[in-house]
């Protein structure tokens, strides 16, 4: 008998949820794919062609001022 869309929608929602249950660290399970996202801080920085780990004061609101637009 195959699975009806909403049988196949239910599963992977239990799938999902059970994963976020078993996760200690949510912000190490998203930190990649929100600096690699246009959102995130340190993708504006790499944009500008800096250093996200190794921002002095005056580059940071820069980068703050790009992520703005």
């Amino acid at each position: 008998m195959p699975i009806t869309p909403e049988q196949r929608r239910a599963w992977g929602s239990l799938g999902g949820l059970t994963s976020w249950v078993n996760t200690e660290n949510r912000y190490d399970r998203v930190y990649s794919a929100k600096s690699n996202s246009p959102l995130g801080f340190a993708w504006h920085a790499r944009q500008l062609g800096l250093d996200p780990d190794n921002l002095t004061p005056e580059q940071e609101k820069r980068v703050e001022s790009a992520r703005k637009l």
